[in-house]
C-alpha cells in the first residue's frame, strides 16, 4: 500500500514538471513557437492550444507518465527520478530566494 501511494506522488510529480517544463520553460520555447507560428490549420491550433495551457497539457502529461510507468524499465525511471529531482530543487532555489528577500 506505501509502495502505491509513493508511485502515486511520484507520478504527479513528474507529471507537474513535465508540465512545468514543456509549457514555460526556455529549453521547449523553440517547439512552442513552432506550433504558435502555424495555427492555420485545426492540428496545429489544438497543440497550440495544449501548449499554451498548463491545465490542459498535464492532462496529456499524466498519459505519457501512466504509460512510462507501465514500461516496467529502470532507466525510464530515473529518467523520471532526475526530472522530479530537479523540479524540487526549482522549488527549494524558490523557497530560500524567498527568505533573502530576493523575491
Amino acid at each position: 500500500m506505501v509502495l502505491l501511494i509513493l508511485n502515486f506522488i511520484f507520478a504527479a510529480l513528474f507529471t507537474e514538471a513535465i508540465t512545468e517544463l514543456v509549457v514555460k520553460s526556455e529549453f521547449f520555447s523553440p517547439v512552442r513557437e513552432f506550433f504558435f507560428n502555424r495555427r492555420k490549420k485545426q492540428f496545429f491550433e489544438f497543440i497550440h492550444d495544449v501548449l499554451d495551457c498548463g491545465y490542459c497539457f498535464s492532462v496529456w502529461a499524466a498519459f505519457l507518465t501512466v504509460a512510462l510507468f507501465y514500461s516496467k524499465n529502470e532507466l525510464i525511471y530515473i529518467f523520471m527520478g532526475c526530472v522530479i529531482i530537479h523540479r524540487l530543487s526549482n522549488v527549494a532555489h524558490y523557497l530560500v530566494d524567498l527568505t533573502r528577500g530576493k523575491r
